[in-house]
C-alpha cells in the first residue's frame, strides 16, 4: 500500500485481515489493550494492495499512562509468505 492509501486508525488495519484470522487477532489485541501486557506477537493472513493475501507476522508494542491505561499501539508487519511456502 501506498501511505495515502492507509490511515492511523485501527479498523483500516483490521478490515484487511483475512476473516478467518479477524476473531483471533481481534480478540488478542483487545485483550492485550484491556490487559497489562506490553508486547504481542501473531501470524496471519493480510490482504494486499492487489487483493490477494500474505501471510504476515505483526508485532506491537502498547504505549501506557502513567495510570496503566493504554494510550497507543505501535508495531510493524512482515511479509513472511516466501517462508510458509517453503
Amino acid at each position: 500500500y501506498e501511505s495515502n492509501e492507509m490511515e492511523a486508525h485501527i479498523s483500516d488495519w483490521s478490515g484487511r485481515i483475512h476473516k478467518d484470522d479477524l476473531e483471533r487477532i481481534t480478540t488478542d489485541i483487545d485483550a492485550l489493550i484491556k490487559g497489562t501486557k506490553e508486547k504481542w506477537e501473531d501470524e496471519y493472513r493480510y490482504r494486499k494492495a492487489d487483493g490477494s493475501y500474505a501471510f504476515v507476522i505483526d508485532r506491537g508494542f502498547v504505549i501506557r499512562n502513567a495510570g496503566g491505561e493504554a494510550i497507543r499501539m505501535v508495531g510493524a508487519i512482515q511479509d513472511i509468505s516466501r517462508r510458509k511456502k517453503e
